[in-house]
């Protein structure tokens, strides 16, 4: 049976908690701390169901708890945290004129996710902007830069691309981390002809990493937790990996 959350946020101190306990030990409680208890109570086992049943967001648990923040508070936290308001700012700006330098402008990376998923649309994979939990790495090319004179034509010259090429390594760490390689490119304006910055030498051709591979197999078979419960687990995290993914990837193991 599903258990509702309790309709009042709960708001209780240390020092209120310490002062409960020692009421509930020494059999004093009153209908107020009475009242406070049974919502404790309701929050615990709700918390305990929401987590173990449902697919809840981290952010809906923060609101049932602590309540819905008004505008005024909601400003006070931006200021109080001006990392999380920037990075929303950055979001909104219009994008800067192209100087040839790399950056790491996040409306750029979300346009040009989306870009590469329209052109790999019905393939069933997941696009870049999928992995939104993901460590970025900007790679400039080592050989061109833009304004240089195309080695294959000799006549046009070279342009940055708006788009980099995009590739995706997962690895582990405990569980499956993700790694989005942005790989700098440049296209002759005479030719078309396209020159990608390669992946660093240190990094495996191939999607999924060994050790993630490996770490599914254990997780599944030797801790026993299930796909599916590895799949949401992943999806909160920003990484996500299906539950048919990581099946064949273990077959691959076994193999």
């Amino acid at each position: 049976m599903p258990i509702k959350p309790p309709k009042d946020p709960i708001e209780i101190t240390a020092e209120q908690a310490t002062l409960l306990i020692s009421k509930v030990k020494n059999n004093e409680l009153d209908k107020t701390d009475q009242r406070v208890l049974c919502q404790i109570i309701l929050m615990f086992l709700w918390l305990q169901y929401a987590l173990r049943e449902t697919r809840i967001s981290l952010k809906k648990i923060k609101k049932l708890v602590f309540g819905q923040k008004n505008e005024k508070q909601n400003r006070n936290a931006s200021d109080d945290t001006p990392e999380s308001g920037d990075d929303n700012k950055l979001s909104d700006e219009p994008q800067a004129p192209d100087d040839g330098k790399t950056t790491s402008n996040s409306k750029n990376s979300s346009s040009s996710s989306q870009t590469s998923s329209n052109q790999t649309g019905g393939s069933g994979r997941l696009g870049t902007d999928a992995y939104t939990g993901a460590e970025t790495i900007h790679c400039s090319h080592p050989e061109h830069k833009r304004g240089d004179i195309c080695p294959q034509c000799e006549q046009g010259s070279l342009f940055k691309m708006k788009d980099p090429g995009k590739e995706i390594r997962l690895f582990s760490q405990g569980l499956i981390q993700a790694i989005i390689y942005f790989l700098e490119r440049y296209r002759c304006s005479a030719c078309g002809a396209i020159f990608k910055a390669p992946m660093p030498e240190d990094v495996v051709n191939k999607k999924y990493d060994d050790s993630a591979k490996v770490a599914l197999a254990i997780m599944h078979y030797y801790m026993g937790l299930p796909f599916k419960r590895i799949e949401l687990y992943q999806k909160m995290t920003g990484i996500p990996l299906p539950d048919a993914t990581q099946f064949e990837l273990v077959e691959s193991v076994a193999d």
